[in-house]
């Protein structure tokens, strides 16, 4: 393995609203039990492979792995398995390049701190500010009978926001991405597919849609358009909301100044929390929306900060497929 291959990796950027949230400072102790187990890329890359470990992503033999889906309202779970014979019940987020995992976590299952002489910390944007990550590697993770391998991970190199008991357990996008065909997250029978080698076909379902995608910055991202402006939205299954929009897209649309605003929300994410109110979230109604294949008719959609996305709000009434081999969107229902 390239140190520059891994760099590239770990430097890929990636935002985390909408995420879980890590809660407090990370004391003293638990600096020092990091920079511990802080080594050269090249040491993790020898100390893997002894320890009898991959240190790629690595694609099984099956052609698909199915696990179960746990919901936290909208937010779909998985859970993993890792070397250390631990198991973590983590947010399966489309919209997250990187994996994300808090510091007692990633302590506890063996990740490797790389040194800043290699990859300096990722500074990480969310919709409050940004953050300090730390790169590391996680020895073989586990998704259901998927042996997944050495997994970078960001790790918060300070208090990424501010609610107590929280913490940050997130599968990015970035595994899949690079061995997968297809992704299914299937909302209506609450569990996810993995699909490796085949093209995806649709099965099941009455309804089917589809619609093209691509990959920016490694998350699926696709063009929504109402009236004459179109923009691109993030398809975030780790965000609660539908369908979101900024304020530069709200004034394209010459809507910057209309909504009806959502009051008695607090709502956390990289660099803090904050109340609905704080961050003028509201919404609007379209006469017509083209999203994911259809057109929808008087859509709400709501304008907050960040980038334009489509959360799982908007997905949970579909079988969800990310066709990375075909680079489309597929809903059934």
């Amino acid at each position: 393995m390239r140190i520059k291959q891994w760099a590239w990796v770990l430097l890929a950027v990636f935002g985390l609203s909408g995420c879980e949230e890590f809660g407090g400072a990370i004391s003293p102790k638990t600096l020092a039990a990091m920079q511990a187990r802080t080594r050269r890329l090249t040491e993790i890359v020898g100390e893997l492979k002894k320890q009898g470990h991959s240190v790629a992503i690595e694609t099984p033999s099956t052609n698909e792995v199915r696990v179960p889906l746990r919901f936290k309202g909208t937010h779909p779970y998985i859970d993993v398995d890792t070397a250390s014979g631990g198991r973590i019940l983590m947010l399966f987020d489309t919209g997250a390049s990187l994996s994300v995992m808090g510091p007692r976590d990633a302590l506890k299952h063996g990740a490797l701190f790389v040194d800043s002489r290699d990859v300096r910390d990722v500074m990480a944007e969310g919709i409050f500010g940004t953050k300090a990550f730390r790169p590391a590697l996680v020895p073989q993770l586990k998704i259901g009978k998927w042996s997944v391998g050495a997994v970078p991970i960001l790790v918060p190199a300070e208090s990424a926001v501010v609610t107590p008991g929280s913490s940050l357990k997130i599968v990015g996008f970035n595994v899949p991405l690079k061995v997968c065909s297809y992704v299914t997250v299937n909302y209506l029978k609450k569990e996810a597919v993995f699909g490796f080698r085949q093209p995806y076909q649709p099965s099941g379902y009455p309804h089917v849609r589809q619609s093209p995608i691509s990959f920016v910055r490694g998350v699926p991202t696709a063009r929504l358009s109402a009236g004459n402006v179109s923009w691109d939205a993030t398809l975030d299954t780790g965000s609660f909301n539908g369908i979101e929009i900024n304020e530069v897209v709200a004034h394209a649309m010459g809507r910057s100044k209309e909504g009806i605003g959502v009051s008695g929300l607090r709502l956390g994410g990289v660099g803090g929390v904050k109340s609905s109110e704080e961050i003028g979230l509201r919404y609007i109604h379209v006469p017509s929306l083209e999203a994911c294949g259809m057109v929808h008719r008087n859509a709400q959609i709501d304008i907050s900060p960040g980038k334009p996305r489509v959360g799982s709000f908007f997905f949970q009434d579909y079988k969800v497929t990310f066709d990375i081999l075909n680079r489309k969107l597929w809903l059934e229902w």
